[in-house]
């Protein structure tokens, strides 16, 4: 069952991942998708896998999406102030310091993070208000794709499970590698 899932009836899914952001080269053909939560503990342990493939694998490049869960009550906010520091060239800087702190993200927290990377903080307190629309969205995508907890991966489209481990992660990065070689 767990091989059909993975390697026989894996669909690739469309996912809209318009203004979203993106770690490593842009034209990499492999491309993970992550659906994250600020304030999830296993997202946080998740991170030093993600950049570790980012930078072992040229042709890997992540794209973040934002999927706060209702129980996590500073997450919505803290996603929303992340793409607001994004306006300001500072997106994934602000995401690491936001993950570095996942205890404190109240609103004083994060406005305190955005004067620590040099942000303009009014300007940042104003794209906050607008970000909140793109969170919501991008949260509407996940929905959609009937996600059951964060983080979630995609590759080039393709749902993982089970990633619990930088070489779970790896694996999956290196089947389609494959795939991707032999077409």
């Amino acid at each position: 069952e767990k091989y059909s899932a993975r390697f026989l009836n894996n669909k690739p899914y469309d996912i809209d991942t318009t203004g979203a952001a993106v770690r490593g080269d842009p034209k990499a053909p492999i491309t993970i998708v992550e659906f994250s939560d600020f304030e999830c503990p296993h997202c946080r342990m998740a991170e030093p896998w993600i950049k570790q493939i980012i930078s072992e694998n040229p042709d890997v490049k992540l794209i973040f999406m934002n999927f706060p869960i209702a129980a996590h009550q500073n997450a919505a906010l803290a996603a929303a102030a992340t793409v607001a520091a994004g306006k300001q060239n500072k997106f994934w800087a602000y995401h690491d310091k936001v993950f570095d702190n996942q205890d404190k993200l109240r609103m004083p927290d994060l406005l305190k993070y955005a004067a620590e990377l040099n942000l303009n903080v009014e300007q940042f307190k104003t794209d906050m208000v607008a970000a909140k629309q793109r969170v919501d969205r991008e949260r509407k995508i996940g929905e959609k794709l009937d996600l059951q907890g964060t983080p979630s991966f995609f590759i080039n489209g393709k749902r993982t499970s089970g990633i619990t481990s930088v070489d779970a992660l790896r694996s999956y990065v290196e089947q389609e590698r494959a795939v991707t070689r032999s077409q």
